[in-house]
């Protein structure tokens, strides 16, 4: 197999989203899952405690209006 093949091959997108990093924190005892945005990017964070709750962190993209 060529390395121009396999190049083409690893591009091919089939509509998937990329899927959230998650990161566990065992010293706080709390996992932080990140939120992906319509465009891929970050869209925010939530974070669940061992009770059962959970925060949302929501950081949207600026937007800019000019008149």
């Amino acid at each position: 197999m060529s390395t121009e093949f396999r190049d083409k091959i690893r591009s091919i997108n089939f509509g998937a989203g990329r899927p959230a990093r998650v990161k566990v924190d065992r010293d706080q005892d709390v996992k932080h899952v990140e939120i992906v945005g319509d465009d891929g990017g970050r869209a925010g964070f939530e974070t669940h405690h061992p009770d059962g709750t959970w925060d949302c962190t929501m950081t949207p993209t600026p937007i800019r209006m000019e008149t």
